[in-house]
């Protein structure tokens, strides 16, 4: 999970990667270009068109505002899928298909 801080930032909340974690409030450096720019006003789920390359790999990333209990944007869920995984099992599809 990742938020906007006040300098406008998109820093780390949480990481699900044990292994390759980043500490609480590191900034996001590579954030793909749909995050950076919905991350201060996400409303609903969205989708990256296109896969971006940060640190770690190579992405398709969807993300999912997160709200407090008074309604206001807590943060943004950001689940990464590797580009390369995309394209294995779009082309077992299609051969599938043939």
């Amino acid at each position: 999970m990742v938020r906007k801080t006040a300098s406008g930032d998109v820093e780390f909340v949480v990481d699900a990667d044990p292994e390759e974690s980043e500490p609480i409030g590191a900034i996001y450096q590579d954030a793909g270009p749909v995050l950076a720019d919905h991350i201060a006003n996400l409303n609903v789920p969205l989708i990256e068109k296109e896969a971006y390359t940060d640190a770690w790999g190579t992405w398709i990333s969807g993300y999912a505002p997160v709200f407090t209990s008074k309604g206001e944007l807590a943060g943004v869920l950001a689940v990464d899928f590797p580009f390369e995984q995309i394209l294995t099992d779009q082309k077992n599809l299609a051969l599938t298909c043939i």
